[in-house]
């Protein structure tokens, strides 16, 4: 008997005091399995989920923002310790409802105060900074 072709996976993303997982096994047409919302100070929220193909070909497309900086104390004050900063994100580029959502969930996850700024030049300014 031929065995499927499946694989157990688990994604993570987390920024801040939110974490979101997703555990299941991946097949070659979806993706299933438990979901865990985890937000810092409150209980976890569990539900399935189910990812799936969308054969409609209506999709939200993303753009990604990232930034990287690396630093050292200057060596006569005889002090190796080193400063890495990586920081990264997707975002939406659509102006449908779902990308719009999309948006609130990740200016929530990177504890962006305004709606006006976007990831880019968060990021960048948080490396400067």
């Amino acid at each position: 008997m031929a065995r499927p072709n499946t694989d157990s996976i688990q994604l993570s993303g987390s920024s801040g005091p939110i974490s979101l997982v997703l555990t299941g096994i991946l097949t070659a047409n979806n993706f299933t399995g438990k979901r865990q919302y985890i937000k810092e100070g409150s209980s976890t929220k569990e539900a399935g989920f189910q990812l799936q193909e969308n054969k409609e070909k209506t999709f939200s497309s993303f753009t990604y923002f990232s930034s990287a900086a690396k630093d050292s104390i200057p060596p006569q004050y005889k002090n190796q310790s080193r400063f890495d900063y990586f920081f990264s994100s997707v975002w939406p580029t659509g102006t449908m409802p779902l990308d719009e959502l999309h948006k609130k969930f990740i200016r929530l996850s990177l504890g962006m105060k305004t709606a006006i700024i976007e990831p880019g030049k968060f990021i960048s300014d948080g490396k400067n900074k």
